[in-house]
């Protein structure tokens, strides 16, 4: 009789327990919900081609990708440059992050910096901005 009582009662505490831990999430939930919020909108990628191999594979492999990126909390406009050599044999490609401009009107972001445009020579115009990208090297 004892164990059929000892059994009920924890079976009840286990109800009980997961209950509250149910609760608990949710009440986390709905309190970490409104600090969570969209930092950064991708406003364009676009992918170009390197000119400066001549080798006959390089149509496959040499090829280098922006990202444009606005941070909205301070309405920087940021470029992700990827495929970036930085002269490391044991991890020769990395991201390089950029901020190359500000916008104080966010709703014109778009417009503004929404195209990329490659060039040649490594290079690439982004926007109406008239902003020149040159691949690979500090601006």
């Amino acid at each position: 009789m004892t164990e059929h009582s000892t059994l009920f009662y924890m079976e009840k505490i286990l109800t009980f327990a997961l209950v509250c831990a149910f609760c608990y999430m949710l009440y986390i939930i709905s309190v970490c919900w409104l600090p969570v919020r969209e930092s950064h909108y991708l406003l364009v990628v676009q992918w170009c081609r390197n000119d400066d191999s001549n080798t006959h594979y390089a149509k496959n492999l040499s090829w280098h990708g922006l990202y444009v990126y606005l941070e909205k909390s301070s309405g920087n406009i940021i470029v992700r440059e990827m495929n970036t050599p930085l002269h490391d044999p044991f991890q020769p490609y990395r991201y390089v992050y950029r901020k190359i401009a500000h916008e104080n009107d966010i709703s014109l972001v778009a417009e503004k910096w929404g195209i990329i445009k490659c060039q040649e020579k490594n290079k690439a115009l982004i926007g109406s901005s008239g902003y020149s990208f040159l691949w690979g090297h500090d601006q």
